[in-house]
């Protein structure tokens, strides 16, 4: 359609040359209407009068036609006017005519652009969001929540798709104390430990006792001595515990167990409201004074007794005279 239009504009520059070359030293504006000879349009009407030069397309050729001389112009788009595409012009050719406009030249590749009509291509990132953000679709983390240091909680808490890395998991160690060789695991608290160590999974930890070890694995040997000694009784069977009797204790000092100390076993009962002798009677077997003082007051004494865990002595008895009689005795008890 374009070529078209372009071969109509040549055919009327080639017709206004034509005019001019008649006669170059002729004054163009010298005829007016009929004085100049009679009508020399191709239509047979005078130019000025049937079209006048508001009327002409002046702008589009202004040097090259003579709109005084004839009517090229009104010729040329009566003939060919744009009323619509040929008949033998594909749907296509119309439809890209129609969108652009007369003047305005080739038409842009802009018109017909294939990508903006595949968005998914253009913006493949966006379709996939896993890929352009991997980060924010692992672990924990998310909008409002940036990666944290790994811990040992079975989460990736740093986003980088391994969980509980960098932790050492299943590596060998060697808890404290006696509690030997294990391998490292989670602890349950986002930190680590060793298997073998108290609380562990294979947990070697025993009671601490004095023996000069960590038997607790915590570091520390035969720590608060106080609660490492040990009770000793060496009494008779059945008697520990029973009225006087009580078990001694043997302290932890320099890594073992001393000697009893501190124990009491039976002992001969007095009269003193104790169990003594440890046999659960208390101030039994108690043996008193039977006799005290002199002459016939001797004879007459009264025996010592153990009273309500206390000894009455022997009091000894009365005095019966002044010795005035002649018989022997010690009447007044003066020996």
């Amino acid at each position: 359609m374009r070529d078209v239009r372009w071969m109509g504009w040549a055919l009327l520059a080639l017709l206004a040359l034509g005019c001019e070359t008649d006669n170059p030293n002729r004054q163009a504006d010298a005829c007016v209407g009929a004085a100049c000879g009679g009508d020399r349009g191709v239509d047979g009407a005078t130019p000025d009068q049937a079209l006048p030069d508001q009327a002409l397309p002046d702008q589009a050729l202004p040097d090259m036609a003579g709109p005084d001389r004839g009517a090229p112009d009104m010729t040329l788009d009566q003939a060919l006017p744009d009323q619509g595409p040929p008949a033998d012009m594909s749907p296509a050719d119309q439809a890209v005519d129609q969108a652009l406009p007369l003047d305005e030249g080739p038409a842009p590749d802009l018109a017909v652009e294939p990508d903006m009509a595949q968005p998914d291509m253009a913006l493949p990132d966006m379709a996939q969001p896993d890929m352009a953000l991997p980060d924010m679709a692992v672990g924990p983390c998310g909008p409002g929540r940036e990666p944290a240091p790994e811990a040992c909680n079975g989460v990736d808490d740093d986003c980088d798709n391994l969980i509980d890395e960098d932790v050492g998991l299943g590596d060998p160690c060697q808890a404290q104390g006696r509690c030997g060789v294990g391998f490292i695991e989670c602890d349950g608290q986002g930190s680590v430990r060793c298997s073998t160590a108290p609380g562990g999974s294979v947990d070697q930890s025993q009671v601490e006792r004095c023996n000069g070890r960590d038997d607790d694995c915590d570091g520390q040997v035969d720590e608060q001595p106080e609660t490492l000694s040990a009770p000793c009784y060496d009494g008779p069977e059945g008697t520990e515990g029973v009225g006087a009797c009580r078990a001694g204790v043997r302290a932890c000092a320099e890594g073992r167990l001393q000697a009893c100390a501190d124990q009491v076993g039976p002992q001969p009962e007095a009269c003193d409201g104790v169990d003594s002798d440890c046999d659960g009677v208390v101030d039994e077997g108690y043996v008193p004074q039977a006799v005290c003082g002199v002459g016939v007051c001797r004879a007459t004494a009264t025996p010592s007794a153990c009273v309500g865990g206390a000894e009455r002595a022997c009091q000894p008895g009365p005095v019966q005279g002044d010795d005035a009689n002649c018989d022997g005795l010690d009447d007044d008890c003066d020996g």
